[in-house]
């Protein structure tokens, strides 16, 4: 079998410093004028139907710019690419929660 170049081999990791001392800077590190944040709120049921989302309390918090629910996914979005097709899986979940998650 033949050698290869990294397998049973110690490895110089050059990134290693950076992130070991905190000085490494992720996406989440920057700050841009008029950026804004993001909030996922995930499902905690493995199957379920969505009769309806209520986003009435989340658009009255203060510095809330927009709430996207599953509606707005089948209005503004496609399919997602990565499925097969029929899955009819878009974005965020429309009318059922396929796993926790989700």
């Amino acid at each position: 079998m033949a050698e290869g170049r990294f397998v049973g081999r110690s490895v110089h990791r050059v990134e290693d410093p950076k992130l070991l001392t905190g000085s490494t800077r992720f996406i989440d590190d920057l700050a841009l004028p008029g950026m804004l944040h993001c909030a996922i709120l995930r499902s905690p049921h493995a199957h379920a139907r969505v009769l309806s989302v209520d986003t009435s309390e989340a658009l009255s918090l203060p510095g809330v710019a927009a709430v996207v629910s599953g509606e707005d996914a089948l209005r503004w979005t496609e399919r997602a690419l990565t499925v097969p097709a029929g899955w009819g899986t878009h974005c965020l979940a429309t009318d059922r929660v396929r796993f926790a998650g989700e």
